[in-house]
Order: structure tokens, then C-alpha cells, then sequence
């Protein structure tokens, strides 16, 4: 299973890249790179889930939420990056924390530390105001308007393979 979930990450770049030559879409290598990240840990957590692979578990979710960083760090031009180095990390450790408690439901510490890790992110994040949201909903929108094939094609994917491991 982990060979097809690599295989479809593989599977993306090479999409992306023909896009990208042939003009459809305009992406450079660091945003594939994410992209091929978060493809490839959706695909992992997946798996693991409900098989008792918290290693797993931990190591795809942080690879997801770096792909994510990457991601925003080229769609959005952040004033100060040095500023949310922390609250990512806070808000990717507390995200592990949350997928941990979903795979293991009888231990609540997990829930109650993942989200108080959550909301500190988040305030520190609107502590030192370095994210305008309405700014980044409305660019978001745009993203998702230029990138519409990406996202078809990520879908079409996960259908595939989640219908395979059935």
C-alpha cells in the first residue's frame, strides 16, 4: 500500500509539471514539492489510521502540514515568516495530537492537549495580527479558481486508491 501512495504522489508531480510546460496552469517546483507533501501524507494517514501505526501517524501529519506550509509560505506573501515559525509548529504538533485521539479514542489527553495546542497557535497568530483573513479568504478563493485542476485530479486519485484498498 505504501508504494501506491508514493506512486500517486510521483503520479502528481509528473501532472503538474505537464501542466506546467504546456501552459494550463503556471506552479513552480517548490509549490509541487508541497503539493506532492500533502498528496503523499493524505494518502498515509489513510492508512494508518485504525491500524495502530502512531509513527506513522506522526510522520505523515507533520510532512502534510509542511507541504501546507510550504504551500502558503509561495500563495501568500508573509511580512514577517520568522513570526509564524512557532505558532506552525504549535498548531502542527497539536493537529498530531488530534489525529492521535481519532486513532485512539480512549485517551482524551491527546484531545484536550491537541486542542489547547490549536487555540495557542491561533492566538498568537492574531496576538502579533501577522495573518489578515479576509485578505487570505479572498486570495484562497482565487487559488482555488486557478488551481481547479489540481484539485479534480487530487480527488480523482483518492477515489482510486481508497477504492483499491477496499
Amino acid at each position: 500500500m505504501h508504494n501506491k501512495f508514493l506512486a500517486s504522489a510521483f503520479l502528481l508531480v509528473i501532472i503538474l509539471v505537464g501542466l506546467n510546460t504546456f501552459r494550463i496552469i503556471s506552479i513552480n517546483i517548490t509549490a509541487v514539492f508541497g503539493l506532492a507533501c500533502t498528496v503523499y501524507s493524505v494518502y498515509s494517514v489513510y492508512e494508518a489510521m485504525g491500524n495502530k501505526k502512531r509513527s506513522k501517524i506522526i510522520v505523515s501529519t507533520f510532512v502534510f502540514f509542511l507541504g501546507a506550509l510550504i504551500l502558503l509560505s509561495r500563495w501568500f506573501e508573509i511580512l514577517n515568516p520568522e513570526k509564524i515559525i512557532f505558532p506552525s509548529l504549535v498548531f502542527i504538533i497539536g493537529m498530531v495530537l488530534l489525529l492521535l485521539f481519532m486513532e485512539n479514542t480512549n485517551e482524551k489527553y491527546f484531545l484536550f492537549i491537541g486542542i489547547a495546542m490549536i487555540i495557542l497557535a491561533i492566538f498568537f497568530i492574531l496576538l502579533h495580527n501577522e495573518l489578515q483573513f479576509l485578505y487570505y479568504a479572498e486570495f484562497l478563493s482565487g487559488v482555488i479558481f486557478s488551481y481547479w485542476p489540481i484539485i479534480v485530479i487530487a480527488g480523482i486519485i483518492i477515489y482510486i486508491v481508497s477504492r483499491n484498498k477496499s
